[in-house]
């Protein structure tokens, strides 16, 4: 777990991310409407973005939508599903 001023340091880093976050998803779903691992890790991403600036209910909003994508890849993106637990985990704790 990192401490408060920890992630104070990242936060700013965190700002500057978010934005080349969400324009890497609107390319994902722009140029590749058929590939759901792809575009599922995108808000996976974003996720940990707002997760280190304390941004909860934008982070659940996230992973509810990476795991959205990756289940409709079927057995492809049960991996990528295991990897949205941690970050559940870490909201939740």
């Amino acid at each position: 777990m990192r401490t408060s001023h920890q992630r104070c340091t990242l936060t700013g880093r965190a700002d500057a991310a978010e934005p080349v976050v969400d324009e890497s998803l609107a390319i994902a779903v722009a140029d590749f409407p058929a590939a759901p691992i792809l575009i599922g890790s995108a808000p996976r991403m974003r996720s940990k973005v707002r997760l280190e600036q304390g941004r909860h209910a934008e982070v659940r909003a996230d992973l509810a939508q990476a795991a959205e994508h990756f289940g409709s890849a079927g057995k492809a993106g049960e991996a990528y599903l295991h990897r949205l637990e941690p970050l559940q985990r870490e909201l939740d704790g």
